[in-house]
């Protein structure tokens, strides 16, 4: 866990913010302090941000926002723009069920339209797991997401979904020259789904094409388009964004550390949300 000014040190407005933090260089937490308070009032520097829940981007200015109607359940959470955050999806009691469950990969673009990303894999048992580890480097720039490095760990790594946020209008998606069999695009939150891909998680080259005409991607390729999150659209940044509350509980304890005052609600969601990128 890192403290705001560690990430923003041209920024000296967050020297003094205590409160609030990062969880690794992507997600930035912002707990509901005060005991029984539905509102949040928390500081978002100068950079475009993510709504970890909806993906709905949120412009910071360097300056504090409000935010009301804070369920007792959650906490306002964002991702950094500038990052690709592989996230876990489905239910799983232990470690070595979570390590089965698939990948959604989430690419949230910085101002500039790029993002990164990193990703290591091994059983989380052996001391020297040898040759069976993933090294995994994603990048996005130029309307491509690549994905490279060594992928030598081979237990559950199957990509589900992909989600690129910060997205104004409808778009293809081809993964290494083959048009994705499903998308949803939702007009409300900018987002841009491929989901139901079951793709083994190694080297990969995708890309966002523009939309030709009014007949369609082509290819067998189904499309919707949602101004506010239909039942489909909804099923899949449901599946996409349920990580936060399904993944293992193990981050509470540390997350309560970090910050003792945040009420033991507060401390769940962190613990759920921040699970997702361990992997």
């Amino acid at each position: 866990m890192w403290p705001l000014s560690w990430v923003h040190p041209e920024d000296e407005n967050t020297i003094s913010i205590e409160h609030q933090f990062y969880f690794g260089p992507s997600l930035l937490v912002s707990p509901v302090v005060a005991e029984n308070s539905t509102t949040a009032t928390f500081y978002v520097p100068n950079e475009i941000y993510y709504d970890f829940f909806t993906l709905a981007p949120v412009q910071g200015e360097g300056a504090e926002i409000t935010v009301e109607d804070v369920g007792y359940d959650t906490m306002p959470l964002h991702i950094r723009g500038g990052s690709i955050v592989p996230l876990r999806y489905g239910d799983a009691n232990t470690t070595e069920q979570n390590r089965e469950l698939p990948f959604h990969l989430v690419v949230a673009p910085n101002s500039t339209d790029q993002a990164w990303g990193y990703l290591r894999l091994d059983d989380g048992v052996s001391l020297d797991p040898g040759d069976a580890t993933s090294d995994i480097w994603m990048i996005y720039g130029n309307d491509t997401l690549e994905v490279s490095g060594s992928f030598g760990y081979g237990q559950g790594n199957i990509i589900d979904a992909i989600v690129f946020a910060g997205q104004t209008q409808n778009r293809t998606i081809s993964i290494n020259g083959q048009s994705a069999a499903n998308l949803v695009f939702d007009s409300g939150n900018q987002t841009l789904t491929a989901y139901g891909l079951n793709l083994p998680f190694g080297a990969m080259n995708v890309t966002l094409g523009m939309v030709q005409g009014d007949s369609g991607f082509g290819n067998g390729t189904t499309t919707s388009e949602v101004s506010s999150p239909s039942e489909t659209a909804s099923s899949v940044m449901s599946s996409i964004t349920g990580s936060v509350t399904t993944q293992a509980a193990s981050v509470a304890s540390s997350a309560s550390e970090q910050a003792s005052s945040v009420s033991d609600v507060a401390s769940s969601a962190i613990a759920s949300a921040a699970a997702s990128v361990t992997a």
